[in-house]
């Protein structure tokens, strides 16, 4: 299994990108698909049409957003489930968020990273940093 870790500044607040995250029509904006997500701990979500699901195991507002993670794809073990951290700090340049996931079958992490930039990374910055 492997780790991607990815930290970036956004030119905005805490609350935005958490917001940003967790709201459905924030996030489907973010990434261009579909997603079916709260700001409640233990609430199941979707992402990407469905592609994605998990659930929000830890929120502490404008500060963390932990979620289990999985995707229907060639390569991931049906019943896996990996681990996703987000977490906001605020800096004099806006906030910094800095991301881990964990447990991603080795087989796949070239994908996830690319995915994770294509998808949040890019759309993020465009958003708060234009």
């Amino acid at each position: 299994m492997r780790t991607i870790n990815k930290k970036l500044i956004l030119n905005t607040t805490p609350d935005q990108i958490y917001s940003a995250l967790l709201d459905p029509q924030l996030h489907t904006k973010i990434t261009g698909s579909t997603a079916t997500i709260s700001d409640k701990q233990g609430d199941i979500f979707s992402t990407f049409d469905g592609w994605a699901d998990g659930e929000n195991l830890e929120l502490i507002k404008d500060k963390r957003i932990v979620q289990s993670w999985r995707v229907q794809d060639e390569g991931w073990p049906a019943e896996h489930f990996s681990k996703i951290i987000f977490e906001l700090t605020e800096t004099p340049e806006g906030t910094e968020l800095s991301f881990n996931h964990t447990e991603i079958p080795e087989e796949a992490v070239g994908d996830y990273e690319q995915g994770w930039e294509d998808y949040y990374w890019t759309p993020l910055q465009e958003m708060f940093n234009s």
